[in-house]
Protein backbone atom coordinates (compact mmCIF):
# COMPACT_ATOMS: atom_id res chain seq x y z
CA UNK A 1 0.00 0.00 0.00
CA UNK A 2 1.33 3.45 -0.82
CA UNK A 3 0.17 7.03 -0.89
CA UNK A 4 0.21 7.35 -4.69
CA UNK A 5 -1.91 4.24 -5.15
CA UNK A 6 -4.46 5.50 -2.64
CA UNK A 7 -4.82 8.86 -4.37
CA UNK A 8 -5.04 7.54 -7.93
CA UNK A 9 -7.66 4.92 -7.04
CA UNK A 10 -9.65 7.63 -5.28
CA UNK A 11 -9.37 9.84 -8.35
CA UNK A 12 -10.48 7.02 -10.65
CA UNK A 13 -13.48 6.16 -8.50
CA UNK A 14 -14.50 9.80 -8.12
CA UNK A 15 -14.15 10.47 -11.85
CA UNK A 16 -16.29 7.47 -12.75
CA UNK A 17 -18.85 8.43 -10.14
CA UNK A 18 -19.19 11.99 -11.45
CA UNK A 19 -19.43 10.94 -15.10
CA UNK A 20 -21.91 8.13 -14.55
CA UNK A 21 -24.02 10.16 -12.11
CA UNK A 22 -24.38 12.85 -14.76
CA UNK A 23 -25.70 10.22 -17.17
CA UNK A 24 -27.94 8.38 -14.72
CA UNK A 25 -29.38 11.41 -12.89
CA UNK A 26 -31.90 12.58 -15.54
CA UNK A 27 -33.09 9.02 -16.09
CA UNK A 28 -33.82 8.52 -12.41
CA UNK A 29 -35.35 11.96 -11.86
CA UNK A 30 -37.71 11.33 -14.77
CA UNK A 31 -39.03 8.19 -13.06
CA UNK A 32 -39.16 9.45 -9.46
CA UNK A 33 -42.83 10.51 -9.62
CA UNK A 34 -43.78 6.94 -10.57
CA UNK A 35 -41.62 5.09 -8.06
CA UNK A 36 -41.09 7.40 -5.07
CA UNK A 37 -44.55 6.69 -3.71
CA UNK A 38 -45.99 6.02 -0.29
CA UNK A 39 -45.86 2.54 1.15
CA UNK A 40 -49.08 0.50 0.89
CA UNK A 41 -50.85 -0.46 4.10
CA UNK A 42 -49.50 -3.63 5.65
CA UNK A 43 -52.02 -6.43 5.30
CA UNK A 44 -50.38 -9.00 7.54
CA UNK A 45 -50.49 -12.74 6.92
CA UNK A 46 -54.15 -13.45 7.59
CA UNK A 47 -54.61 -14.41 3.94
CA UNK A 48 -52.40 -17.48 4.42
CA UNK A 49 -54.54 -20.58 4.87
CA UNK A 50 -53.58 -23.85 6.50
CA UNK A 51 -50.60 -24.60 8.75
CA UNK A 52 -47.71 -22.19 8.67
CA UNK A 53 -44.79 -23.17 6.48
CA UNK A 54 -42.41 -21.20 8.68
CA UNK A 55 -39.98 -23.23 10.75
CA UNK A 56 -39.91 -22.19 14.38
CA UNK A 57 -36.53 -22.59 15.98
CA UNK A 58 -34.34 -20.85 18.49
CA UNK A 59 -31.53 -18.84 16.93
CA UNK A 60 -28.05 -19.85 18.02
CA UNK A 61 -26.49 -16.40 18.40
CA UNK A 62 -23.12 -17.83 19.44
CA UNK A 63 -22.96 -19.70 16.15
CA UNK A 64 -23.88 -16.53 14.26
CA UNK A 65 -21.16 -14.58 16.04
CA UNK A 66 -18.61 -17.28 15.30
CA UNK A 67 -19.54 -17.22 11.62
CA UNK A 68 -19.00 -13.45 11.45
CA UNK A 69 -15.48 -13.74 12.93
CA UNK A 70 -15.87 -10.43 14.74
CA UNK A 71 -12.88 -8.60 16.19
CA UNK A 72 -13.68 -8.43 19.92
CA UNK A 73 -11.02 -5.78 20.45
CA UNK A 74 -13.22 -3.26 18.60
CA UNK A 75 -15.75 -1.78 21.06
CA UNK A 76 -19.34 -0.89 20.25
CA UNK A 77 -19.92 2.67 19.11
CA UNK A 78 -21.49 4.96 21.68
CA UNK A 79 -23.28 7.39 19.37
CA UNK A 80 -25.66 5.02 17.53
CA UNK A 81 -28.40 2.87 19.02
CA UNK A 82 -30.01 0.18 16.85
CA UNK A 83 -33.62 0.23 15.73
CA UNK A 84 -36.09 2.33 13.76
CA UNK A 85 -36.92 4.60 16.69
CA UNK A 86 -33.29 5.63 17.10
CA UNK A 87 -33.00 6.16 13.34
CA UNK A 88 -35.99 8.50 13.22
CA UNK A 89 -34.70 10.39 16.25
CA UNK A 90 -31.44 11.06 14.42
CA UNK A 91 -33.41 11.99 11.27
CA UNK A 92 -35.51 14.50 13.21
CA UNK A 93 -32.33 16.06 14.61
CA UNK A 94 -30.91 16.31 11.09
CA UNK A 95 -34.04 18.07 9.80
CA UNK A 96 -34.47 20.38 12.81
CA UNK A 97 -34.16 24.12 12.19
CA UNK A 98 -31.96 24.39 15.28
CA UNK A 99 -29.19 22.20 13.82
CA UNK A 100 -26.75 22.62 10.95
CA UNK A 101 -28.12 19.62 9.05
CA UNK A 102 -30.69 19.74 6.27
CA UNK A 103 -30.75 23.51 5.83
CA UNK A 104 -27.00 23.53 5.09
CA UNK A 105 -26.71 20.11 3.47
CA UNK A 106 -26.29 21.37 -0.09
CA UNK A 107 -23.44 23.76 0.77
CA UNK A 108 -21.62 22.17 3.73
CA UNK A 109 -22.07 18.40 3.44
CA UNK A 110 -18.51 17.99 2.09
CA UNK A 111 -16.88 20.07 4.83
CA UNK A 112 -15.69 17.81 7.70
CA UNK A 113 -15.42 20.85 9.98
CA UNK A 114 -19.22 20.70 10.26
CA UNK A 115 -19.80 17.26 11.73
CA UNK A 116 -23.56 17.70 12.21
CA UNK A 117 -24.42 18.59 8.61
CA UNK A 118 -24.38 15.02 7.29
CA UNK A 119 -27.36 12.92 8.34
CA UNK A 120 -25.14 10.11 9.73
CA UNK A 121 -27.97 7.68 9.05
CA UNK A 122 -25.90 5.17 7.09
CA UNK A 123 -25.76 2.56 9.89
CA UNK A 124 -29.55 2.34 10.05
CA UNK A 125 -30.11 2.52 6.28
CA UNK A 126 -27.36 0.04 5.40
CA UNK A 127 -28.63 -2.57 7.87
CA UNK A 128 -32.28 -2.24 6.91
CA UNK A 129 -33.56 -0.60 10.10
CA UNK A 130 -34.99 2.25 8.03
CA UNK A 131 -35.34 2.62 4.28
CA UNK A 132 -34.13 5.64 2.37
CA UNK A 133 -37.47 5.66 0.60
CA UNK A 134 -39.05 6.50 3.95
CA UNK A 135 -36.50 9.25 4.62
CA UNK A 136 -36.95 10.74 1.15
CA UNK A 137 -40.72 10.86 1.58
CA UNK A 138 -40.39 12.42 5.03
CA UNK A 139 -37.90 15.06 3.96
CA UNK A 140 -40.03 16.05 0.95
CA UNK A 141 -43.12 16.31 3.16
CA UNK A 142 -41.37 18.93 5.31
CA UNK A 143 -41.39 21.39 2.39
CA UNK A 144 -38.44 23.23 3.90
CA UNK A 145 -34.94 24.05 2.70
CA UNK A 146 -35.49 23.15 -0.99
CA UNK A 147 -31.79 23.18 -1.85
CA UNK A 148 -30.86 20.96 1.08
CA UNK A 149 -33.78 18.63 0.34
CA UNK A 150 -32.86 18.27 -3.33
CA UNK A 151 -29.23 17.60 -2.45
CA UNK A 152 -30.18 15.03 0.21
CA UNK A 153 -32.42 13.12 -2.19
CA UNK A 154 -29.70 13.27 -4.84
CA UNK A 155 -27.18 11.71 -2.45
CA UNK A 156 -29.56 9.06 -1.18
CA UNK A 157 -31.20 7.99 -4.43
CA UNK A 158 -29.03 8.86 -7.43
CA UNK A 159 -25.71 7.97 -5.78
CA UNK A 160 -27.14 4.85 -4.17
CA UNK A 161 -28.73 3.70 -7.41
CA UNK A 162 -25.43 4.37 -9.15
CA UNK A 163 -23.58 2.04 -6.78
CA UNK A 164 -26.32 -0.60 -7.04
CA UNK A 165 -26.17 -0.37 -10.82
CA UNK A 166 -22.39 -0.79 -10.75
CA UNK A 167 -22.56 -3.89 -8.56
CA UNK A 168 -25.38 -5.39 -10.63
CA UNK A 169 -23.22 -5.28 -13.76
CA UNK A 170 -20.00 -6.27 -11.95
CA UNK A 171 -21.24 -9.07 -9.72
CA UNK A 172 -18.06 -11.10 -9.80
CA UNK A 173 -15.41 -8.41 -9.42
CA UNK A 174 -17.05 -5.22 -8.13
CA UNK A 175 -14.47 -5.02 -5.31
CA UNK A 176 -11.45 -5.61 -7.55
CA UNK A 177 -9.44 -3.33 -9.82
CA UNK A 178 -10.33 -5.59 -12.74
CA UNK A 179 -13.77 -3.97 -12.68
CA UNK A 180 -12.25 -0.54 -13.33
CA UNK A 181 -12.28 0.99 -16.79
CA UNK A 182 -9.51 -0.07 -19.17
CA UNK A 183 -7.80 3.33 -19.06
CA UNK A 184 -7.70 3.18 -15.26
CA UNK A 185 -6.11 -0.26 -15.21
CA UNK A 186 -3.61 0.86 -17.84
CA UNK A 187 -2.67 3.94 -15.83
CA UNK A 188 -2.03 1.88 -12.71
CA UNK A 189 0.03 -0.60 -14.67
CA UNK A 190 2.17 2.10 -16.31
CA UNK A 191 2.97 3.66 -12.94
CA UNK A 192 3.29 0.42 -10.97
CA UNK A 193 7.10 0.69 -10.88
CA UNK A 194 7.26 4.39 -9.94
CA UNK A 195 9.40 5.20 -6.92
CA UNK A 196 7.34 5.65 -3.76
CA UNK A 197 8.20 8.41 -1.34
CA UNK A 198 6.35 6.62 1.46
CA UNK A 199 5.69 2.94 2.14
CA UNK A 200 3.49 1.76 5.00
CA UNK A 201 2.52 -1.54 6.52
CA UNK A 202 -1.14 -2.40 6.94
CA UNK A 203 -0.70 -1.96 10.71
CA UNK A 204 0.67 1.55 10.28
CA UNK A 205 -2.28 2.47 8.09
CA UNK A 206 -4.75 0.98 10.56
CA UNK A 207 -3.21 2.93 13.44
CA UNK A 208 -3.07 6.21 11.56
CA UNK A 209 0.74 6.34 11.63
CA UNK A 210 1.49 7.98 8.29
CA UNK A 211 3.01 11.30 7.21
CA UNK A 212 -0.46 12.54 6.21
CA UNK A 213 -2.28 14.22 9.11
CA UNK A 214 -5.62 14.15 7.28
CA UNK A 215 -5.40 10.40 6.65
CA UNK A 216 -4.39 9.82 10.27
CA UNK A 217 -7.27 11.90 11.63
CA UNK A 218 -9.84 10.16 9.44
CA UNK A 219 -8.51 6.70 10.28
CA UNK A 220 -8.43 7.40 14.02
CA UNK A 221 -12.00 8.67 13.84
CA UNK A 222 -13.02 5.46 12.08
CA UNK A 223 -11.40 3.31 14.77
CA UNK A 224 -12.67 5.27 17.77
CA UNK A 225 -16.14 6.30 16.56
CA UNK A 226 -16.96 3.62 14.00
CA UNK A 227 -17.55 6.20 11.27
CA UNK A 228 -15.70 8.59 9.00
CA UNK A 229 -16.96 11.79 7.40
CA UNK A 230 -18.45 11.01 3.99
CA UNK A 231 -16.21 13.36 2.03
CA UNK A 232 -13.08 11.90 3.61
CA UNK A 233 -14.27 8.38 2.76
Amino acid sequence: MNNYFTHIVGYIQNSNLQNKARTLRPKINKLLPDFLTHFPDFEGNDHIKGPSTLINHKTNWDECKSFLTLDDSVPSVAWAEPGREAAMKRFDEFCSSTTQGLKNFDSLRNDPNYDKVCSNLSPWVNYGMISFQRLALEVRALKKYPNGTASYIEEGIVRRELSDNYIYYSKDNYDELTAAAGWAQETLQVHSTDAREYLYTLKELENGETHDDLWNAAQIQLVTEGQMHGFLR
